[in-house]
């Protein structure tokens, strides 16, 4: 049975002029899912999961704002 997936996790790494971000999540989000940045309660930017994975981290495309390390994965946007 897979396991439903829920946002969680944060930034470890931005490459911004590469326009990517590394997502640490205990659950990945499905390839293609867009996730919410979120910096002290506040949304910061947007990500769209990439089929890249591997052991608890997932690639992710930025579609818009200014990611940092440390930033927190909210809510579908």
């Amino acid at each position: 049975m897979a396991v439903p997936w829920r946002p969680c996790g944060r930034v470890v790494r931005v490459r911004m002029d590469d326009g990517w971000v590394v997502l640490e999540c205990p659950v990945a989000p499905p390839p293609g899912a867009v996730v919410s940045l979120v910096r002290d309660g506040r949304p910061v930017g947007r990500a769209r999961a990439t089929a890249r994975r591997a052991a608890g981290y997932v690639i992710a495309e930025i579609l818009d704002g200014q990611p940092v390390a440390g930033d927190s994965i909210g809510a579908a946007p």
